[in-house]
């Protein structure tokens, strides 16, 4: 599943996990019945789920989204991924984990290694480090993105 962001839709979200375990699409057209459907497809199965930057945290649309899988099969889970503990404190969640950042060294390596050689020598790019290092803020996908952009 792609990334949610602050568009958390849940009947969206709900039909397109439906389609993606029935491999086809879905003509329901009521939450309702999405909702009804996925619990049939889903009960005693295992699964996981990951929901990708999710910003939403709306304790309500949480509820609402999770009621189909309570009958799921031991062990099933849903990892959401997000920069808002708040999302994860309205998931009540059963553990989170914060993620640190590259370090500057890390990101500089992951630039490198995803500019194309040829944009500039390694010299006069370095001359830039301190802006892409701090324009990546730690994070791998800034990182690499930036590097690519010079192709």
């Amino acid at each position: 599943m792609g990334s949610v962001s602050d568009d958390f839709d849940v009947m969206r979200i709900l039909k397109s996990v439906l389609e993606s375990i029935n491999h086809s699409s879905s003509n329901l057209n009521s939450l309702n019945e999405v909702q009804d459907k996925l619990k049939v497809e889903i009960r005693g199965r295992k699964f996981l789920l990951v929901l990708d930057d999710v910003w939403n945290e709306n304790y309500s649309l949480w509820e609402t989204f999770k009621s189909p899988f309570k009958d799921s099969a031991q062990g099933s889970k849903i990892i959401v991924t997000t920069h808002i503990e708040n999302v994860a404190l309205t998931m009540r969640s059963f553990e989170t984990h914060k993620l640190k950042g590259l370090s500057d060294e890390e990101c500089w390596n992951l630039f490198l290694e995803h500019a194309p050689s040829t944009a500039m020598d390694i010299d006069a790019l370095g001359k830039f480090r301190e802006i892409i290092v701090k324009k990546s803020g730690g994070l791998p996908l800034a990182a690499k993105t930036l590097g690519g952009l010079l192709c």
